[in-house]
């Protein structure tokens, strides 16, 4: 069922903390460039083409601070308010970029920092429906024997199988909850959000026909190259 869209404020928590060791490279996997853009500079513009978000909080790795703030400001990403930096522990960077949203918003959407091309309408109805419902992450339904692609992780809900990804839209009082009941083992955000599926814990699944590349190896990076080519097409056709 439609989600109806109501008013509301919310911030965006991108996970962009990743080494660039899978691609060959020496920084950041964020920073590195994807048609002539930074990656994260692709995911924050990603984001905010939904229309829902009056801030994006960075998390970047620690050694490449001060170089992404001025990549914020060349890029001009007045939206990007902290930039900060990650910890070797994916859910300890959550909680970090969590720590530095305002008490004032209503709903914060995280988001995989290595897909810098959610489709935007996805990413409002993930936020929408987590507004009314607490809780929602973007999926992809698997066929019959199909098996993920991206490394994205796998998981079986009421019969059927999904990969996992992202953004993940919470309502802030329920984010601040769940948060404090994460278990040491939970070793990344994909596997911490899949166990509160299946403890039962109540997520509005929005499933996704469209592609929502993540990058993580040159091959990767060629491929979302091809699809900012296609985007581009689409745009002119219509």
């Amino acid at each position: 069922m439609a989600i109806q869209r109501q008013e509301y404020t919310a911030a965006a928590i991108l996970l962009a903390s990743l080494p660039g060791e899978e691609l060959h490279a020496r920084r950041p996997l964020a920073t590195i460039e994807l048609d002539h853009k930074p990656i994260f500079v692709h995911g924050v513009d990603s984001l905010l083409e939904s229309g829902r978000f009056r801030e994006v909080i960075v998390l970047m790795h620690r050694f490449w601070i001060m170089q992404s703030v001025e990549i914020a400001d060349q890029w001009q990403l007045k939206a990007v308010h902290h930039i900060l930096a990650g910890e070797d522990h994916e859910i300890n960077t959550l909680k970090r970029g969590l720590s530095v949203v305002h008490k004032a918003y209503d709903v914060v959407g995280v988001h995989d920092g290595s897909r810098p091309l959610p489709p935007s309408d996805l990413v409002g109805r993930v936020m929408d429906t987590a507004h009314v419902q607490g809780l929602a992450a973007l999926v992809r339904e698997l066929g019959p024997g199909e098996q993920p692609v991206d490394r994205d992780r796998m998981f079986t809900f009421e019969g059927k199988t999904y990969s996992f990804q992202s953004p993940v839209g919470f309502r802030l009082d329920v984010l601040k909850k769940l948060v404090e009941t994460i278990e040491p083992e939970v070793d990344s955000f994909d596997h911490w959000v899949i166990s509160l599926i299946e403890q039962g814990i109540p997520v509005d699944l929005i499933p996704s026909g469209e592609n929502n590349p993540r990058i993580c190896t040159p091959d990767d990076l060629e491929r979302c190259q091809d699809h900012i080519k296609y985007l581009a097409k689409q745009r002119k056709m219509g």
